[in-house]
């Protein structure tokens, strides 16, 4: 079972860096964000600096700023749209494990009195995850502290399936 007290290799890093016990899923997003942003601004900011002093001369200053500049706005924009995604799909298969994510990481929503007893639930409760921000942003959140447990469930379920196979094959 993962330990809850560093949900993942982004968490560990935040717990050793900044002492903190129990990064949440809003800290780690922000991290792996930040992390993510920088790289690429920096690759892109070089790449058009590079560019620029080759094709127009000593203006490498100023395409590095607006070359670093639209990196970290296309990684911003990359970055979300991925966790989204990725949120979601979590929710469409684990609908339960993401709302106690949801529940733990925003307390004070109150988002204890969604239920999800009926596929009617679920589905209602998916059109406003996609459709309110305050809603996907929480998903979002509770989807990086919630990823180690999905990855557990699939690497059970993996190994259950070769096992099955194995059984099978002999």
């Amino acid at each position: 079972m993962a330990d809850e007290q560093t949900p993942s290799l982004i968490g560990q890093l935040l717990r050793a860096v900044g002492g903190w016990t129990t990064p949440s899923g809003k800290g780690l997003f922000m991290f792996r964000m930040m992390i993510f942003g920088a790289s690429c601004a920096g690759v892109c900011g070089v790449s058009a600096a590079f560019l620029s002093s080759v094709l127009y001369g000593p203006i490498g200053s100023i395409a590095f700023a607006i070359g670093s500049s639209i990196g970290w706005i296309a990684a911003a924009i990359y970055g979300w749209r991925t966790s989204v995604a990725h949120s979601l799909i979590a929710y469409d298969q684990y609908p339960k494990l993401m709302l106690i994510h949801m529940i733990r990481s925003f307390r004070l929503m109150g988002l204890e009195r969604v239920r999800l007893e009926s596929p009617e639930d679920v589905a209602h409760f998916r059109y406003r995850l996609v459709n309110d921000l305050r809603y996907k942003s929480m998903l979002v959140g509770a989807y990086e502290t919630a990823a180690p447990l999905i990855h557990e469930i699939e690497a059970r379920r993996e190994a259950n399936l070769i096992a099955k196979l194995a059984g099978e094959r002999d």
